[in-house]
């Protein structure tokens, strides 16, 4: 009998072994837009509901377009920030620092729940002209991106990334929230193109025909254009994630990737993801699968972390719950689809898209993916 039970043991221990490590750590991240957190009390209440749901990671919104909602160069100067406080959504008071109080909530809760610090990188403007004359646009007008007719896109002005300085400006700006804050990773949005008509600031082509010899209007370098453009960013990532590295070796560098069906994000937005993970300069990547059919998202998701997956970096499965047609039973049954994957492109976990939509209807979502996959407190993956 004593041999029998030693045997079962052993089975057991093995089971336990290889049984998914969502078990034993799992991302469930939320995106929380400024525009819900917009006073202190807001944010309380976001970090208990992220709390009560058995949720462990919070993006945080903290730079919209080319302005801050947290405060620049607060101690710690060494990275010149001279972004404005507030310049977008004024309904958030001048004297909130959105990101520490995340902080400081998320803090004192017995559970781990992890803050990202939550940038969107080239956009620069709305369709509303920024007032403050320390705004990016304002004082460098000449570094946004414009397409081969030179005009810039309709409704945003954006960075342009091959314009020398522009990647430089950016990396100063988030190592100034590296420097100033005790976050758990700086989480990038809009790292990448709008697509492959942009690009055509003189400037850049300037540098691209110093850096390649090739002339820009030579049909034949189409190719070699595309991807100097993506090494513009590829660029930015490795000199910001070195750098961070130098200071905050704990810090988790993430990174929300477009994946539309049918269109590879390398090539339709000049994206590097795969590189990044291959080089070791983004700790996780998260595939936007924003779809409420079960088989496109898959197939979205798919793209994406077969191409990353190799690398033996993180990948979140970005789920849109704010989708029309969506429903807690659809969401869920997403989770449990992706959950069920056998290779190596399993997601470590999920980042839901965003907040405001999981807390709808009394919280349906947030409730059914408690009562469901998320029925147990776990821990955020170790990197």
């Amino acid at each position: 009998m004593k041999k029998k039970i030693t045997l079962l043991g052993l089975l057991v221990a093995f089971l336990l072994c290889i049984c998914p490590l969502y078990a034993e750590e799992e991302a469930r991240g939320v995106w929380v837009t400024i525009w819900n957190s917009t006073t202190e009390a807001e944010i309380q209440e976001i970090v208990d509901k992220v709390d009560e749901y058995n949720f462990n990671q919070i993006y945080a919104h903290i730079r919209y377009r080319g302005d801050a909602y947290y405060e620049p160069n607060r101690e710690d100067t060494t990275y010149e920030n001279p972004e404005p406080r507030n310049e977008y959504v004024d309904t958030v008071p001048q004297d909130l620092d959105v990101l520490q109080t995340f902080i400081d909530y998320a803090d004192a809760k017995e559970s781990e729940i992890e803050v990202h610090a939550w940038v969107v990188l080239y956009p620069a403007t709305t369709a509303n002209m920024p007032e403050d004359p320390n705004h990016i646009y304002n004082r460098k007008p000449e570094w946004m991106t414009v397409d081969q007719d030179g005009n810039s896109p309709e409704g945003d002005e954006y960075l342009e990334p091959g314009v020398p300085g522009v990647n430089e400006y950016l990396r100063d700006v988030c190592m100034d929230i590296v420097m100033n804050y005790d976050i758990d990773g700086l989480h990038f949005d809009y790292i990448r193109y709008d697509g492959t008509e942009w690009g055509y600031n003189p400037e850049a082509l300037d540098q691209f025909e110093e850096d390649t010899g090739v002339d820009s209007d030579d049909p034949r370098g189409e190719a070699v254009w595309n991807t100097w453009r993506r090494q513009q960013i590829n660029s930015f990532v490795e000199m910001f994630y070195r750098e961070a590295m130098s200071h905050e070796t704990d810090l988790q560098v993430t990174a929300a990737v477009v994946s539309f069906l049918g269109t590879d994000p390398r090539q339709g937005q000049l994206s590097g993801h795969d590189y990044w993970s291959a080089r070791g300069f983004m700790d996780a990547v998260i595939p936007m699968v924003y779809s409420v059919d079960i088989d496109d998202m898959r197939s979205r998701y798919d793209m994406v972390a077969e191409e990353s997956a190799p690398y033996n970096r993180h990948i979140y499965a970005g789920l849109g719950p704010y989708q029309t047609g969506m429903t807690p039973e659809i969401l869920v049954d997403q989770v449990e689809e992706l959950r069920d994957i056998e290779d190596n492109t399993r997601p470590e976990g999920y980042v839901f898209f965003a907040y405001a939509a999981l807390t709808e209807n009394d919280d349906a979502m947030f409730k059914a993916l408690r009562d469901g996959p998320f029925s147990e407190r776990v821990d955020p993956p170790s990197m």
